[in-house]
């Protein structure tokens, strides 16, 4: 038994198509057709081997995705290199595919106290908003610990299918 399974009678079940795009919903109930029409797997074997089958192809497939994102990036850091030596900003491959330099500067916490100082006193309230990962795990937290839920959230319950 899941340690939230407590929690079906007092939070709403997140029901099926909530929050998602109405493609993806409709490809969902496709593939819910396809298994559950006459000649598709009926018993729980069936459908739990077809499900074992495919999170081992997924975890299959995301381990040489990173391991591309690796090779990628390497790939990446050798030619900025050679443009950089060369002095250029961008090259066209034989193959017509034009590879170029580009910059994108990104932000990180360096002092926590004096960037909140700064978003008082230039009135950037909207900065402070937060992820909703922290959100969930704050409020996982306090349903542990049996406290109340503050105004403003709204807890579901969301239940899937796992395996160990």
């Amino acid at each position: 038994m899941s340690k939230w399974m407590q929690f079906r009678s007092k939070l709403t079940r997140l029901l099926p198509g909530a929050g998602g795009d109405d493609e993806y919903q409709k490809k969902i109930q496709k593939t819910i057709d396809y298994y559950t029409k006459d000649k598709a797997p009926k018993t729980l074997n069936q459908l739990g081997a077809i499900f074992v089958e495919l999170r081992a192809k997924k975890r299959d497939l995301e381990a040489d995705v990173k391991y591309l994102n690796l090779r990628l990036e390497a790939l990446s850091r050798v030619l900025l290199e050679r443009f950089e030596d060369d002095g250029i900003t961008s090259f066209k491959t034989p193959a017509e595919v034009t590879l170029f330099v580009r910059d994108e500067p990104y932000a990180s916490i360096e002092d926590r106290s004096k960037l909140f100082e700064w978003i008082k006193k230039t009135h950037h309230a909207e900065l402070l908003g937060i992820q909703w990962q922290t959100l969930n795990a704050l409020m996982k937290e306090y349903l542990t610990d049996g406290k109340k839920i503050p105004p403003g959230v709204k807890l579901f319950l969301k239940s899937n299918i796992s395996a160990r």
